[in-house]
């Protein structure tokens, strides 16, 4: 149909935010559009072709268009060709459970959810419904979705106060920008410190750990540098 980035980029400026979908910041090069992908390369519309190296941001483990993951695709589409009604189980769900508690030694049981950012809130309320506690404890750089309580916020310097996180109008950089139409309460309810800061972990957890419901962190930081703990 005659695509090019170029026009496509003028198109997608009148009807589209952002330069991709994904919740990102504008990109240091003119936007690309993906016509097809195959293995582990991306081909945009005018044929060129690219390494994708980060594979959806990670879930897609076996590359684009594995034939077996297609395959199965295509046979659950053939039995059940739109998603179950939510007063339905399907046994998908039950072997996939199973599976799951089976390989991982603290799962106990399984809740499935439809996003990343709608479990991490799941999760904050199942802790504080468990602990009859507060506050969530969080790490600088790390990422948990982009709903007004995790993304975003500056650690606060002040150790005479506690350490809930500032917004920081001006602050650039990373997950901790401020942004606009934040909630002016989304920050109050959680801790934030510095990352591998081991003597900040213990002095916060020394003033402040009967009322901290949960410790949140992503194991490896795949948004900056993967840093480990």
């Amino acid at each position: 149909m005659g695509y090019t980035n170029a026009n496509l980029a003028s198109r997608a400026a009148k009807v589209l935010t952002g330069p991709q979908s994904n919740l990102a910041p504008p990109l240091p090069f003119p936007p690309i559009f993906a016509e097809r992908a195959s293995g582990h390369r991306i081909f945009d519309v005018e044929g060129r072709d690219y390494i994708d190296l980060a594979l959806t941001m990670g879930p897609l483990i076996f590359g684009h268009g594995h034939p077996r993951w297609i395959s199965a695709v295509e046979a659950q589409l053939d039995r059940l060709p739109s998603p179950l009604p939510g007063q339905f189980y399907s046994p998908l769900e039950v072997e996939l459970g199973e599976r799951m508690v089976s390989a991982i030694p603290c799962a106990e049981r399984v809740k499935y959810g439809l996003s990343g950012s709608e479990v991490v809130q799941l999760v904050f309320r199942l802790a504080r419904a468990f602990t009859n506690r507060p506050y969530i404890l969080r790490f600088d750089g790390h990422y948990h979705g982009w709903m007004d309580n995790v993304l975003g916020g500056s650690i606060n310097q002040d150790r005479h106060l506690p350490p809930h996180p500032i917004d920081s109008p001006g602050a650039a950089g990373g997950f901790n920008t401020s942004t606009a139409g934040r909630s002016p309460v989304a920050l109050l309810d959680q801790y934030k410190i510095e990352w591998n800061d081991a003597e900040a972990l213990q002095d916060v957890l020394e003033k402040y750990g009967d009322k901290i419901a949960l410790i949140h962190m992503e194991p490896i930081m795949c948004n900056f540098g993967g840093c480990p703990p």
